[in-house]
């Protein structure tokens, strides 16, 4: 059996939601965020790299990722029929928690800050070792494949059970003419809380922790760590001016936590998918696609924000 070269950390099944039917190909619009270029791509063309998970022979590695995208397509096709959480199983739920901790895990980006935080300890280190102001590390590119591969294994279903048992979840319906879109990392993180000095509040478990996941260009799930109105009312960052005056409104009876005050199902408006779009701008490491070639507030945060140009930008802080 020939081996598989070409491997994907963005899976086609998933990109199909965001893609458009062309003959018996699927196509969608390819942003380049380094240079603004737009192209129209075939999915099994993106989202890979050659020998990303392993070179061994039998490639348990590859199949093992196949069968759980395989799984997650058949969640995933009866979430975009019914447009409603409620008609997931447990076993369903859990198919897709698993899915989605994989995905947050398995890509190129992933590896990217795996390898700045390796290289952050090492020179770390380095400044406890005489005479070594010339020394430089550089990552062997197997080693650090290897030990992605490792991680995204021994993490999985520790992440998957956060998702499951431990967060809320909220599906999004996008019913404006521009579709959600996703990206080379589609898995996006965000806060509203203000981080504590010094410290990151983009885990799983911090309070107020949100990770939003397109599922089509009409679905996107968040799911959310808990977080009391009362610590939202107190941070900076709430910039919703709907959540403003929500958190005042129930504040002055109850401090509540936020899911209890969200619907299950959202019906979102132009504002909020440009918002969850620029997400994608932010969290992704290249890429950003969508089944339109529509991608001007792209163009616009980009010029605002020109250091998320940069696909080898610095995501470690110095601290």
């Amino acid at each position: 059996m020939a081996k598989t070269k070409r491997q994907h950390f963005v899976p086609r099944h998933y990109l199909k939601g965001f893609s458009k039917l062309n003959g018996k190909q699927h196509f969608l619009y390819t942003y380049n965020k380094e240079n603004g270029k737009i192209f129209p791509a075939n999915i099994k063309d993106i989202g890979h790299e050659n020998y990303f998970y392993d070179i061994s022979e039998n490639q348990e590695i590859e199949k093992s990722l196949s069968d759980l995208e395989s799984e997650f397509n058949i969640v995933l096709q009866k979430l975009i029929k019914n447009k409603e959480l409620s008609v997931l199983s447990t076993k369903e739920k859990k198919v897709l928690s698993k899915f989605i901790a994989l995905q947050h895990l398995r890509t190129k980006e992933s590896r990217i800050n795996l390898e700045q935080i390796s290289k952050r300890l090492f020179n770390k280190i380095k400044d406890n070792i005489p005479n070594s102001d010339n020394l430089d590390v550089e990552i062997d590119k197997d080693e650090l494949r290897d030990t992605h591969v490792e991680i995204m294994f021994e993490l999985t279903d520790e992440l998957s059970e956060i998702m499951l048992n431990e967060m809320s979840w909220k599906l999004c319906v996008n019913n404006t003419d521009t579709p959600f879109w996703t990206s080379d990392h589609p898995c996006a993180s965000y806060n509203e809380l203000d981080p504590e000095s010094h410290k990151s509040n983009m885990g799983l478990r911090c309070k107020g922790f949100q990770l939003h996941f397109p599922l089509s260009d009409e679905l996107l799930l968040i799911l959310m760590a808990p977080v009391k109105l009362s610590d939202l009312k107190r941070s900076r960052n709430v910039k919703s001016e709907e959540m403003k005056n929500l958190i005042d409104k129930i504040c002055e009876k109850n401090d509540l936590d936020l899911s209890s005050v969200l619907l299950s199902k959202e019906y979102v408006n132009q504002k909020r998918v440009d918002f969850e779009n620029n997400l994608q701008v932010v969290s992704s490491t290249q890429f950003i696609f969508s089944s339109k070639n529509d991608f001007p507030i792209a163009d616009t945060f980009l010029d605002e924000n020109p250091e998320y140009k940069n696909k080898n930008r610095k995501r470690i802080g110095n601290d």
